[in-house]
């Protein structure tokens, strides 16, 4: 989609003052010091600055006030001679910087000539340098039951590991729940009051809020009703761009987990017949629901008869007998008109089953947009605006690149930040083309990867938070036709800096949105359609879809007026006939 830079991170260090040893400054016969040429002279290495000094001469210029010197400050600023790619955490100590690479932690040697990196802590969840710097934290095994140890801060960690651990099997923390929950209430009142996008905060009187909400504090007995008070509080300000985050709240730990099929079903005699198998792209296999994935010879209209050799008859004895076993390998016994076989699948959790539903509604809307067209629409469905979908984005774009029409669809987009990528896409415009002089083969388009066919987005009230920013985008900027119905309105931007002490959280609109003439947009009114479609509920619930065909009604319309013209060289001149210039393309 773009250049990509990877490996940016590197380190620099200022010398804030000139008259001080500066031991990243690589030293010449003009710069170098009497002491350190009379070591180079002997054949000592005077590189480590203090390591000759003993300690009352060490401890005497500790004690001196730093003296920093900001003229010509920009001048002094030296690159750490480290390969880049570094960054996300750094720490020093008087040998060793101590940054992260990848999701290792490295130790750089402070030294101008060879600045020597090694693997400090591979894999480590965090790490953290005592003050004194001589004791580093390293946190390593897994989220839920981390190991901490605390080692010397040197080069690498000591081989052996277990007598610097931190025994915390036998660690009781007293936990006050009621005060713990007070606590968070005035955080959350506390950062809505110094981070909200509006300092005069609406002109609701905060401190009443808190008055009128504290209260209840006293009569809540669980950490979700603490949720509902941080949610009332939170609404007084009519922010719609805010959410509860839950918090730590108790778990179902005894219970096992849900697995599923992918399938809808109906009970027959000898057991439950598949009605339908979940779709997906082929080339998602990782993705497939556990009944579409290779070597699983399962079809519509089969009959479960057994789940690891236990009958079942309704829906509710498939769920028992699949409870638990995610991921595992669950023998079927299935029967196909009068042939009985088994084959063995690997049920999906909850969140697969959703992933797997979403993508059979986006290849059902696809299907429907490439019958509705002809093939000549293409359909590219945005369920957020997070990496994964700039990930999907990507994959679903270049097919595109061929048809003269386009649906892009952000219904019941829950937002993210990626809508700028999105627009820089649409926003490409072929001037030019490479190809064989006599048209065969494909040509190719500079700028690289444009789209040169006509676009439609569909909207709807659940476009949310950077989805309405990427609709607001589209229509601000003329690139498409917006069809649907008006969006959420959630409109100021925010972040999750905010969390509370078990990270939840009331997520707090920071930074609201303004058009180039100043007019405070989107919050509390979203971004209007250029075409007003709705999709009633029972229409929507019989699988009809008005505001996809309507788009797709337009395209075909405006592809039929305005046909993309094919891309075919003209013949070339003879030799000693320059080709011509370009001329300034119409605007949009």
């Amino acid at each position: 989609m773009g250049v990509a830079f990877p490996d940016r991170g590197e380190i620099y260090a200022l010398q804030l003052d000139p008259k001080a040893k500066f031991r990243f400054r690589e030293d010449n016969e003009l710069t170098m010091s009497d002491e350190d040429r009379e070591k180079r002279d002997a054949g000592t290495d005077g590189a480590d600055g203090e390591k000759g000094k003993d300690k009352d001469e060490a401890a005497k210029t500790a004690d001196k006030p730093a003296n920093m010197v900001l003229a010509g400050l920009a001048e002094r600023l030296y690159k750490v001679p480290a390969k880049p790619g570094v960054g996300g955490q750094l720490f020093a100590n008087e040998k060793f910087l101590y940054t992260r690479r990848d999701d290792d932690v490295v130790a750089i040697a402070i030294d101008k000539s060879d600045a020597k990196e090694e693997v400090f802590a591979k894999g480590a969840l965090d790490f953290a340098l005592a003050a004194d710097g001589k004791t580093a934290m390293v946190a390593s095994g897994s989220p839920a039951k981390p190991a901490l140890a605390l080692v010397p801060a040197e080069g690498k960690m000591p081989d052996k590991l277990a007598p610097h651990l931190l025994r915390l099997d036998d660690w009781r923390l007293i936990v006050d729940p009621k005060a713990e929950w007070r606590q968070m209430f005035v955080d959350a009142w506390r950062m809505h009051r110094d981070f909200a996008y509006d300092p005069a905060l609406r002109g609701v009187d905060w401190n009443a809020v808190r008055a009128a909400h504290e209260p209840m504090l006293a009569r809540i007995g669980h950490r979700a009703e603490l949720n509902t008070i941080l949610g009332l509080m939170a609404a007084q300000l009519g922010i719609l761009h805010s959410q509860v985050r839950a918090g730590d709240l108790p778990g179902d730990g005894e219970n096992p987990d849900l697995a599923f099929l992918g399938a809808s079903y109906t009970p027959v005699a000898a057991g439950l017949r598949i009605d339908r198998i979940l779709r997906s792209e082929d080339d998602l296999v990782s993705l497939r629901p556990p009944l579409r994935r290779p070597g699983v010879d399962v079809r519509e209209g089969d009959v479960i008869r057994l789940v690891d050799g236990r009958s079942v008859a309704s829906l509710a004895d498939l769920r028992l007998a699949l409870a638990g076993k995610a991921g595992q390998q669950v023998r079927l016994d299935l029967a196909r008109g009068t042939r009985n076989f088994s084959t063995i699948v690997e049920p999906m959790t909850l969140q697969g089953l959703q992933t797997a539903s979403y993508l059979d509604h986006v290849e059902a809307k696809r299907a429907a947009t490439a019958q509705l067209s002809d093939g000549q629409i293409g359909y590219i469905s945005l369920r957020a605006m997070g990496s994964d979908d700039v990930a999907s984005f990507a994959r679903d774009w270049f097919p595109q690149l061929d048809k003269p029409g386009l649906i892009i669809d952000v219904r019941n987009n829950n937002g993210g930040n990626i809508d700028s990528i999105v627009v820089a896409m649409l926003m490409r415009r072929t001037w030019a083309f490479w190809a064989r002089p006599d048209g065969t083969g494909i040509p190719t388009t500079n700028m690289q990867n444009a789209y040169r066919g006509h676009v439609a987005v569909l909207i709807d009230e659940r476009t949310y938070s950077d989805g309405e920013t990427f609709a607001g985008a589209v229509k601000a900027l003329g690139l498409a036709p917006l069809i649907g119905q008006r969006t959420a309105g959630a409109g100021i931007w925010l972040s999750d800096r905010n969390r509370l002490a078990d990270n939840g959280g009331v997520r707090i609109a920071e930074n609201a949105q303004y058009s180039l003439d100043g007019r405070w947009i989107v919050e509390g009114y979203g971004i209007a359609p250029d075409y007003e479609v709705d999709n009633p509920p029972a229409a929507s619930f019989k699988g009809e879809d008005a505001q996809l065909g309507a788009a797709v009604a337009l395209l075909k319309d405006t592809i039929a007026r305005e046909p993309v013209p094919a891309l075919v060289p003209q013949p070339l001149p003879g030799l000693g006939t320059p080709g011509g210039d370009v001329s300034p393309l119409p605007q949009r």
